[in-house]
């Protein structure tokens, strides 16, 4: 009696621990990161040979399809299990994974099936059995009930936002596509986007793409006609009623000058749009292309005075504060030496990071968060070997680094739905694979700040996130959860290719906006083209 008495207590105090650890980890998942992308994992059978880094799904739901990709897992008399449940599988495909340790191509097959629509919600064990008897185990899956979710699911959705034709717009873009067509974009809480490239500016609003700006225009500053030569810069603001925009212009009434630098806030209520100057910087090319004497006319707005001022990277913050990065010579050389700046209600400009020799500073701007509070840059020390020697999670307001981690930095790498201490983990160098660090016009596109603190980056085949802490790399879905097609979708969305992918910004609901751009098919530009990822 005494020895029930005590398992009973035991089994209790078990029981109440394990549910305690479970509660746990499920406060952890819900703790993830704002956006949830694909959840995917893999895992490897070493000792194996046969099959090998099998790429599975950590969630499913009833009904849901789901792909599998692995070495050998369809050859003939291949049975997989999901609990007490034989799926019927059909191979879909042959792609190819990157062997992360040892930095070469796998092939793999890719097969699907469906979770069929009778299964129990819990914990169900993946398994293969080969015709020869031998078994392979995966991790659980976790089934989730339809009413788990609330009508929703894991599945990322791809759907296309834009695919028209627009004649002058398509020839502009095919004279731009040898090098990065957008520079820079903005998306509004409602989904509305703007897109900047050199030559102009264009909205994109239910599918409808409109002209915002264009080189070439005349605008006028204090009923002087100047002409836009390159735009430098364009901003939009979150709730979408105001901008910013920053040019190179051409004043023909300055003969002493090759051109001035414009910094205007302007309302998106309007079209024709109606500018306000914050500033204008007139300068010369001659010589070492350093900043001529600027004219009387060059402060427009207060302390902003005899500021040089020739502004990229726009972004504002909740208190109205304009960021930008701020370059004080002509020449190309500056778009390696980026200073940092910021614009107050008031007019007064702040150098919040400089560029200079001896200790961190940016190197390359990687991108700001949407509130507008921190960014992320590389940044250079001592201007040593290597030439960017880390990623800098920055604070503006505070003008500190939340984060830093040198380039050798060997990230551990995570399933997207699991938390570090509980995911797998592989060296991965972002330095050596996401960041190339001589092509500066690489960068934008590649690189987004998540709401909640995260560095988005496009890895040719997939999406990968630097945690804020700059810790950890988690994995996102890629074409067919981390293949190389989108079979599952139809139209344009099949044509999506993350090596061409420039990610454009998020909304208020958490939709991620990203555009194929640049590139070649059989010697003919790819058309352009908007997707929207969602959940």
């Amino acid at each position: 009696m005494k020895r029930t008495l005590c398992f009973f207590i035991w089994s209790i105090c078990f029981l109440t621990f394990a549910c305690k650890k479970v509660d746990e980890y499920i406060t952890q998942l819900d703790e993830s990161p704002s956006i949830q992308l694909e959840q995917m994992s893999f895992w490897d059978f070493p000792k194996s040979g046969d099959i090998t880094r099998v790429y599975y799904p950590s969630k499913v739901t009833p009904g849901e399809s789901v792909t599998l990709a692995g070495r050998n897992i369809s050859s003939s008399g291949t049975r997989i299990f999901l609990g007490d449940y034989e799926l019927s599988f059909s191979l879909v495909g042959i792609d190819t994974v990157s062997d992360y340790t040892s930095r070469y191509e796998i092939a793999v097959e890719v097969i699907r099936f469906s979770v069929p629509y009778d299964i129990d919600a819990g914990l169900k064990a993946l398994s293969v059995r080969k015709p020869s008897g031998e078994l392979f185990n995966f991790p659980e899956i976790d089934v989730v009930s339809i009413a788990q979710v609330e009508g929703t699911d894991t599945l990322l959705r791809v759907s296309s936002v834009f695919d028209d034709i627009i004649p002058d717009f398509e020839m502009r873009y095919a004279q731009q596509t040898s090098s990065r067509y957008i520079t820079a974009s903005s998306v509004t809480g409602d989904g509305t986007i703007y897109i900047q490239t050199k030559l102009d500016v264009y909205r994109l609003k239910e599918g409808v793409l409109r002209t915002v700006i264009r080189s070439g225009e005349l605008i006028y500053i204090n009923g002087k006609a100047l002409q836009i030569r390159e735009i430098l810069g364009f901003h939009a603001a979150r709730d979408g009623g105001e901008f910013y925009l920053s040019v190179d212009a051409v004043d023909s009434n300055q003969s002493d000058y090759d051109g001035c630098w414009l910094l205007l806030k302007g309302s998106t209520s309007s079209f024709p749009l109606n500018f306000s100057p914050l500033n204008i910087t007139y300068y010369r090319n001659s010589g070492s292309a350093q900043l001529a004497a600027l004219p009387s006319s060059n402060a427009l707005n207060g302390a902003a005075e005899l500021q040089a001022i020739r502004a990229t990277y726009l972004s504002e913050d909740l208190n109205g504060n304009l960021y930008f990065i701020r370059q004080t010579r002509t020449s190309a050389y500056d778009a390696y030496q980026p200073e940092i700046a910021r614009l107050g209600s008031s007019g007064e400009m702040t150098t919040i990071l400089a560029a200079r020799n001896g200790l961190e500073y940016c190197d390359v701007f990687l991108g700001y968060a949407p509130d507008g509070n921190s960014c992320y840059f590389t940044h250079e020390r001592q201007n040593s070997y290597p030439y960017s020697s880390g990623l800098t999670y920055y604070d503006l307001a505070w003008e500190i680094p939340l984060a830093m981690a040198p380039s050798r930095t060997e990230f551990q790498q995570v399933s997207f739905a699991s938390v570090p201490s509980l995911g797998f983990t592989s060296p991965f160098k972002i330095f050596n694979r996401v960041l190339p660090l001589y092509s500066e016009t690489y960068y934008y596109g590649k690189f987004m700040v998540m709401p909640s603190g995260e560095l988005l980056m496009v890895d040719d085949r997939s999406l990968l996130a630097v945690n804020a802490d700059i810790r950890s790399i988690y994995v996102y879905a890629g074409r067919e959860r981390s293949l190389s097609s989108q079979r599952n979708e139809t139209g344009s969305a099949l044509d999506v290719n993350f090596y061409d992918v420039q990610l454009l910004g998020i909304d208020d609901q958490h939709n991620l906006y990203f555009a194929r751009e640049g590139g070649y098919r059989q010697g003919v530009p790819l058309p352009f083209r908007v997707f929207k990822l969602s959940r």
